[in-house]
């Protein structure tokens, strides 16, 4: 039933989303979640956290809001760069409903702030893909767009090799622009570098960052891990790895500008399991994988080739899950 009204009934859709995200954020309101303490280098983020960091229900609110704003805007770009159908917006309550899977994450957090910036890189990279005019201007604005990403949550610095592998696959050699792609990446830093040199907290940035680069991947702890988190892990690692089964077994049919825009996706996973690892298999380092997941499971839901009642099940199994996961940590 729920796949059938993200496949015909586009005004009910809507009603779905609101319905089924607000019935995820139940926990996150009644246990109300602190918003994270600033960890290492992450200057914007502590911005918001000293103006909202006692507010807790204020930043639930925000969260929520944010969070649906993300899964729309991205459904948007996926639609338009023909990922999915534009009359479907399955992959962008994909999104909530995996930016909704950890309790202690509902609320403000480095990742929904930095997942936001990581939406507006992808959309350049996408229309550079689409059209290479202006190519400078959308290679800058998308390495800007990461930089201001790390700095609030700084291991997401790491995706600016996405950047560069992106313009591998886009086929964009010219030296020029991976060095405009450089710019872009060190104008922020330079800014919030000017300012903390006026307010003298230059060194303290400097050695945040140098610990940042220096200090080992948090060590895996799987005692903080349950069986919940287990199974929801396992679900979208099973739906993901069959989704790439059924993107690979398609793609030489489609045109070149999707294949490109697919590959891309495939590049984000492999980056982000730089700062998944880096926060020591936390589950709510999981959603640093929210974007490409979303595209993987609506594709998976979409193309797999099993009875409708059986796509229903597996879709109601991962959603039951999911709010299990944040029902049973708010005990």
């Amino acid at each position: 039933m729920i796949l059938r009204i993200f496949r015909s009934n586009y005004p009910l859709q809507f009603v779905l989303i609101f319905v089924l995200g607000l019935l995820f954020w139940i926990p996150g309101f009644v246990s109300l979640q602190q918003m994270p303490l600033k960890q290492g280098f992450a200057p914007l983020y502590e911005l918001v956290f000293n103006l909202l960091g006692s507010q807790k229900l204020l930043s639930a609110i925000l969260a929520l809001v944010f969070v649906f704003v993300q899964g729309f805007l991205l459904n948007h770009i996926f639609s338009k760069n023909n990922l999915q159908n534009r009359t479907t917006l399955f992959a962008g309550f994909l999104y909530i409903v995996i930016m909704s899977s950890d309790l202690s994450s509902l609320t403000l957090t480095p990742i929904l702030f930095a997942n936001f910036f990581m939406i507006l890189a992808l959309d350049k990279l996408f229309d550079y893909s689409n059209n290479h005019s202006k190519a400078q201007v959308k290679i800058y604005t998308a390495s800007l767009y990461v930089a201001i990403a790390s700095l609030f949550y700084f291991p997401f610095i790491a995706f600016w090799v996405f950047i560069l592998l992106s313009l591998i696959v886009l086929k964009a050699y010219k030296w020029r622009e991976w060095c405009i792609s450089l710019l872009g990446l060190l104008a922020p830093f330079l800014a919030v570098f000017t300012y903390s040199f006026l307010v003298d907290t230059f060194f303290k940035n400097l050695t945040e960052i140098y610990l940042e680069l220096t200090q080992p991947m948090a060590i895996i702890s799987f005692s903080r891990v349950s069986f919940i988190d287990i199974f929801f892990l396992g679900l979208v690692v099973l739906f993901s790895f069959a989704s790439f089964y059924i993107l690979f077994r398609d793609l030489s049919g489609k045109e070149i500008a999707i294949r490109y825009k697919s590959y891309l996706s495939i590049f984000y996973i492999l980056i982000a399991f730089i700062p998944f690892f880096y926060q020591g298999f936390l589950p709510q380092g999981s959603l640093v994988f929210a974007i490409p997941l979303s595209f993987l499971l609506s594709n998976f839901f979409v193309h797999v080739k099993f009875k409708p009642l059986v796509c229903e099940i597996l879709l109601l199994l991962l959603l039951i899950t999911t709010f299990l996961k944040v029902l049973l940590d708010s005990f």
